[in-house]
């Protein structure tokens, strides 16, 4: 028989009653641990952290968590309460839950713990996009070197990667480019991938046979973004302090709009009629996606990672590196939503097709899905070892594609229902 205790750090305790020994001490609340509980077979354990503690002058994460009792493991984390969780119980089956807070909520949670996720090996150096091909068959990967270069000493390979989504098999590996890729975007199509980097060069790849169809020399900086028009004639490019469309037909510059700070980002809306990039200043400038004319700017006031409209356009959004989402309104140019997470630098943000999930990932190894239409956090998934990179939508909106600081790409399933969590893919056959 175990018993288990908590104090005003964060680190729970268990203890083995019959010999009164320490078996277990575990860390990841960031302070005061309100609530602690057993699941009825004793083999599971919850806890939820309080946000502010006076006595102690302690602030915490917010969350509910479930760990593995004989193992220490953490399996779950929920950001439960705004305001703190103060009590945790479990269903008699220990199937779910349910915790109260200081919000004066009840709220139920899925307590199972999720198996191993589905994981692509391949890459020999940090990944830093991974997106789904427009029929969500195929995955497109790029990587090269940075922070948490792989310890076996390989080197980064600074190449596209192309994977079967389906048994996770590699298909193609595009190695032309001299230094890291940072930016990747499939054509409308599903045939063809653009891809740039710190070697200030497009390429475009013809997916179905590996080669490349063309090449831009780019004049601006390192491409930090890429996005293809929807009727696939364009590509737009993020490098330096310019954004820049660029005709495929002919390999020319279509249009091209000098910014006064460094551009981190670009997206084309889904229905073709914008063009936003975003800036280091926190600055989202939006033009017409045909004729480039009547270019207007959204100050957010907070420096920016990455913007991605909704898939009806109508709402573009904004990472930032205080880990802030803001949400803003295309037409009128007014916010409409702020999700406030751990002040750590946001580093990607995809919708889900239906527009109702927003998918966000960190440098503090998580992702995050949050509900647009209340602004509200669903879950978060401790996702890599090291900082999340990207995070992708598939087109069906049944699976996140997450890529990491570690090398790895990772699958999630993603319930389309608030109240559950992902779980990770089983690898078992």
């Amino acid at each position: 028989m175990s018993a288990a205790s908590r104090d005003a750090q964060g680190t729970l305790k268990v203890f083995d009653l019959a010999g009164g020994e320490e078996v277990l001490s575990l860390r990841g609340h960031d302070g005061l641990v309100e609530a602690l509980t057993f699941s009825p077979d004793g083999t599971l354990l919850a806890s939820a952290g309080t946000p502010r503690a006076p006595a102690f002058g302690i602030e915490s994460d917010r969350t509910l968590k479930v760990w593995n009792a004989t193992t220490g493991e953490e399996l779950c984390t929920y950001s439960a309460h705004h305001r703190g969780g103060r009590a945790v119980v479990w269903s008699p089956d220990a199937a779910r839950i349910y915790s109260g807070g200081m919000d004066g909520r009840l709220k139920a949670w899925p307590s199972t713990a999720p198996p191993e996720a589905r994981v692509l090996h391949g890459h020999t150096g940090p990944v830093f996009r991974v997106t789904f091909s427009p029929n969500g068959k195929r995955l497109a990967s790029c990587g090269g070197s940075g922070e948490g270069s792989r310890p076996d000493g390989q080197a980064p390979d600074n190449a596209v990667h192309v994977w079967d989504v389906e048994t996770g098999s590699q298909l193609l590996v595009l190695a032309e480019h001299t230094s890291t890729v940072l930016a990747l975007a499939w054509g409308p199509e599903g045939k063809r991938i653009a891809s740039g980097g710190v070697d200030r060069t497009i390429r475009v790849w013809d997916v179905d046979t590996g080669t490349r169809q063309r090449q831009f020399a780019n004049q601006d900086g390192v491409v930090e973004g890429l996005a293809f028009s929807p009727d696939g004639t364009l590509v737009a490019c993020a490098a330096g302090n310019a954004a820049a469309l660029w005709d495929l037909a002919d390999t020319r510059v279509h249009a091209r709009l000098a910014l006064p700070d460094p551009l981190h980002t670009i997206a084309f809306s889904p229905d073709g009629a914008w063009v936003a990039a975003g800036s280091t200043a926190g600055t989202i400038t939006l033009w017409d996606g045909k004729s480039a004319a009547g270019n207007r700017s959204i100050p957010t006031g907070l420096s920016l990672t990455r913007v991605c409209f909704s898939p009806d356009s109508r709402t573009v959004a904004a990472a930032h590196t205080n880990g802030t989402v803001t949400l803003w309104d295309v037409a009128t140019g007014r916010q409409t939503a702020v999700m406030t997470g751990p002040d750590r630098t946001v580093q990607w943000l995809d919708f889900s097709p239906d527009g109702h999930r927003l998918a966000s990932c960190t440098t503090d190894m998580m992702l995050k899905v949050w509900d647009v239409p209340s602004a509200t956090e669903v879950y978060t998934i401790r996702a890599h070892a090291g900082p999340v990179t990207c995070a992708a939508f598939s087109p069906d909106g049944t699976t996140i594609a997450t890529c990491g600081q570690d090398g790895l790409i990772k699958l999630w399933e993603a319930p389309r229902t608030p109240s559950t969590r992902p779980a990770p893919f089983s690898t078992g056959g």
